[in-house]
C-alpha cells in the first residue's frame, strides 16, 4: 500500500468564486470575476513507477474573467462575450510510461498521471443567441484559446513551452433551430449544427 495522506494545504481548500456586477442597462451588464478549482491527486498503482512519480498532487487553478452579457434588440439577441486567463499548478496529466518487464524482459508500457508543474491558459468566448423568427433561433460561438506549459519536465525531457494538448487553438460553432406548427397542434424541430475546432 502507499500513502495517500494530504500533503498539500491546497488539497482541503474547495473552490471558491467572487464577482462583481456592474449593470449598464435593465439588459446588459458588465462583470469580473475570480474563481479557484482543484482535482483531487492520486497514487500510480504500477510498481514499476518511479518513487519520484509515484503519487501525483492535486491540480489547483486560479481563473480571472472580465466580461459583458446582454440581451439586445428588445430582447432579439443575447450577446456574450469574456477574456479570461487561468494559471494551474501541478496540472495533471496522463503521459505514457515504458518499462522492460523483469521477470520476461519484454518491454511494455502504461499511461500514468503525473504533475505537470506549472501551465497557463488564456483566451476569448463569444456567445450570441438571435430569436431571427417566431419559429426560427440561430446560435454561434467563437473561441481563442492559448494554453501552453510553463514548467514541464518528465524523465529528464523538458517539454517546457509546448502546447497542451487537446486545447484547441480556435472553436468554432453555429446552430439553427426552427420549430414547425402543425394543424393537429404538434410541431415537427429541424436542427442544423456545425462545429470547428
Amino acid at each position: 500500500t502507499y500513502n495517500t495522506s494530504i500533503k498539500n494545504i491546497d488539497e482541503l481548500l474547495p473552490s471558491i468564486k467572487g464577482a462583481i456586477y456592474y449593470d449598464i442597462t435593465p439588459n446588459t451588464r458588465l462583470y469580473t470575476s475570480i474563481s479557484t478549482g482543484y482535482k483531487a491527486g492520486g497514487v500510480n498503482q504500477n510498481p514499476r513507477v518511479s518513487s519520484e512519480n509515484r503519487r501525483y498532487n492535486s491540480e489547483t487553478n486560479i481563473n480571472y474573467e472580465i466580461g459583458f452579457k446582454g440581451d439586445l434588440l428588445d430582447g432579439m439577441l443575447r450577446f456574450n462575450a469574456s477574456v479570461f486567463t487561468t494559471d494551474y499548478e501541478d496540472l495533471q496529466r496522463n503521459q505514457v510510461f515504458r518499462f522492460i518487464d523483469p521477470v520476461s524482459g519484454v518491454e511494455g508500457q502504461e499511461t500514468i498521471t503525473l504533475n505537470a508543474g506549472e501551465s497557463n491558459a488564456q483566451g476569448v468566448e463569444i456567445e450570441t443567441t438571435w430569436l431571427a423568427t417566431d419559429n426560427l433561433t440561430i446560435r454561434a460561438s467563437l473561441g481563442y484559446l492559448d494554453a501552453s506549459y510553463d514548467v514541464f519536465d518528465f524523465e529528464g525531457v523538458d517539454l517546457t513551452g509546448l502546447d497542451i494538448p487537446f486545447a484547441a487553438e480556435v472553436q468554432a460553432g453555429v446552430q439553427a433551430t426552427y420549430v414547425q406548427p402543425l394543424a393537429s397542434g404538434a410541431t415537427l424541430t429541424y436542427y442544423l449544427s456545425a462545429h470547428y475546432q
